[in-house]
């Protein structure tokens, strides 16, 4: 009995959910979807339209936009013309003038290694740049030394000049040349 009672309650399951999709179907839905309420019986009415009218003034211009994105740069242009020549600049200041070497008189460098000393002098109103002197060390027995050499003021004249003091070791007598190298300046 008892399963007559399962085999009856499935089977009034089943004819249950046949009669649900035969309504469905009926209705142009699809099973398993909720259906909206049909107007039954509400047709539109048919209308007659007679022609078109003429097109009607244009309204009014709408509220202006927002502004849109900036857009990206365009390419550069072409190169100007040269503008005109610029003023002439002020005079820069007084450079050297006068350049000259000045060489002192050649003088003994006796042996015994006492010191022995030569300024090369500028004329006045120039000033010394640079110095220079040589001595005779490739003859055989003179040993030259240097001592002092550098710019250098006379106590005589108060031109400047280059002074040069060496000393001889050597069994032979040498000599020193100096000479200065002058300009004017300013």
């Amino acid at each position: 009995m008892r399963n007559l009672r399962v085999a009856l309650g499935a089977t009034a399951v089943i004819v249950a959910l046949l009669a649900a999709t035969t309504v469905a179907g009926a209705a142009g839905e699809k099973p398993g979807k909720a259906s909206k309420p049909a107007a039954i019986g509400k047709k539109k009415p048919h209308v007659l339209r007679g022609p078109r009218g003429p097109r009607g003034p244009a309204g009014r211009a709408g509220p202006q936009g927002p502004a849109g994105p900036q857009g990206p740069a365009g390419p550069t242009g072409p190169a100007g013309a040269a503008g005109p020549a610029g003023a002439a600049g002020a005079a820069g200041p007084p450079g050297l003038s006068g350049y000259q070497r000045v060489g002192a008189p050649t003088v003994p460098v006796a042996t015994g290694g006492t010191d022995v000393s030569a300024l090369a002098e500028c004329p006045a109103g120039k000033q010394a740049l640079s110095g220079s002197y040589f001595t005779n060390v490739a003859t055989a027995g003179v040993k030259i030394r240097t001592v002092s050499s550098g710019y250098a003021i006379s106590d005589t004249t108060g031109n400047p000049g280059w002074l040069v003091t060496v000393a001889n070791d050597g069994t032979v007598a040498g000599s020193l040349h100096v000479s200065v190298i002058c300009a004017s300046v300013g």
